[in-house]
């Protein structure tokens, strides 16, 4: 997919098309006295307040299916050496602390993946993003922030994975045999983060998950999109996305029903365009706040429920985005990577031309900025404010993922 060129403005706050159709439609125990003891505390624990923090990028690399010799996706692993500070001889994905010197998180990972296995783009595809999560280990004096990350390993690139002095080995494990491993030798959470980062594990190997990996990939461009490439096509597409899954999901329970939906909407707001699309976080939150409010009361979901919601949603969708039976925006142009380059030239023609008439005639552009100029510095100032609306509002569906 051809990186955007232009910045896709988000959509005015007041128009808020779900929204407004999601508002349509035991007595204490007494303490026992405390115990008396002359023993000294151990020195080994700290209390919270002098945990030292520390920022952690995780790196999953799995073999997918048809490259893997038992015909079932794997997952790499890698047991800690002796010489490391913590969790010594315990199995891990490859991890690093981001240092002040990576521009993110996911350039930590790529850092200690070559550290670590001499893996580089070269021979890994970067898949996904886990939510970030944090927790308190006082036995050694920390509390993490993990940040984990998925990889694909390129078919035939296992013989190059060179282990540095942090493993003493490495492995091919089932991500569903490590869940049911209650006595696995892995890190702390190490299942919390192959969650985050391996949805099936979560929405199962059914259709929930095909539609979610389905819908991500036409977000990235990378697949087969079923809506044209427009202004609002990253929206559309995450729209399409969305429906699919709450039509596909099923769970044991309402709240992991829900949850699974919350889950999936995360992944197709941060895993989906890059950078993130205001826009499309803002429909996913629209949606979720329309789904919240006709959530049944009930312990489990009724057969028909997701089938008549997404109906209704689909209809209103149609009205809402002028959209056809197939979900494609009607009247929209077509836009392809030519038009973009091609408008990209124009701009630039425009600001050259602009300038040379601005130097002939000799005004200074500091002392008289143009109406345009401050129109384009209020407009990214509303732009700023409208993601930090949105994110919040985001948060109180993410939260607790």
């Amino acid at each position: 997919m051809a990186p955007t060129l232009l910045r896709s403005t988000p959509p005015r706050l007041s128009m808020r098309p779900w929204l407004l159709f999601a508002l349509a439609s035991s007595a204490s125990t007494p303490c026992p006295p405390p115990r008396i003891s002359c023993r000294r505390a151990s020195s080994r624990v700290k209390p919270s307040s002098q945990l030292q923090k520390r920022d952690v990028a995780g790196s999953f690399i799995f073999r997918l299916a048809e490259d893997s010799p038992d015909g079932w996706t794997q997952v790499a692993l890698f047991r800690r050496s002796a010489k490391v500070r913590t969790y010594q001889h315990k199995w891990a994905p490859v991890s690093g602390t981001v240092e002040a010197s990576d521009a993110d998180p996911l350039a930590t990972a790529w850092r200690e993946l070559a550290e670590e296995t001499g893996l580089t783009p070269d021979s890994l595809r970067f898949l996904r993003r886990g939510k970030p999560y944090s927790y308190s280990d006082a036995s050694i004096g920390r509390e993490w922030t993990i940040n984990p990350f998925a990889f694909i390993l390129q078919p035939g690139a296992a013989s190059t994975i060179r282990l540095d002095w942090e493993h003493e080995a490495y492995d091919w494990f089932n991500p569903v045999d490590l869940l049911a491993n209650r006595s696995f030798q892995g890190v702390p959470h190490l299942t919390d983060s192959l969650r985050r980062v391996w949805f099936e594990l979560e929405l199962g190997p059914g259709a929930a998950a095909a539609a979610l990996e389905s819908g991500l990939r036409d977000l990235r461009g990378d697949g087969d999109a079923t809506t044209r490439r427009t202004r609002r096509g990253p929206l559309l597409r995450a729209l399409k996305a969305f429906l699919d899954v709450l039509a596909a999901l099923d769970a044991p329970s309402t709240d992991r029903w829900w949850r699974n939906l919350r889950l999936a909407a995360w992944h197709l707001s941060y895993n989906g365009t890059q950078p993130m699309d205001p826009s499309v976080l803002s429909t996913l939150v629209d949606l979720m706040t329309f789904v919240e409010a006709k959530l049944p009361s009930g312990k489990t979901i009724p057969a028909s429920f997701a089938d008549d919601l997404c109906a209704k949603m689909r209809r209103f969708a149609q009205d809402a985005y002028r959209l056809d039976d197939d979900g494609v925006e009607q009247g929209a142009e077509e836009e392809n990577e030519d038009d973009w380059e091609e408008r990209e030239v124009q701009v630039s023609e425009q600001q050259t031309q602009k300038q040379e008439k601005e130097q002939e005639t000799g005004r200074d552009q500091e002392q008289e900025p143009e109406t345009e100029e401050i129109e384009v510095e209020i407009g990214l100032e509303l732009e700023e404010l409208w993601d930090d609306v949105g994110q919040t509002r985001a948060e109180r569906f993410f939260s607790d993922l």
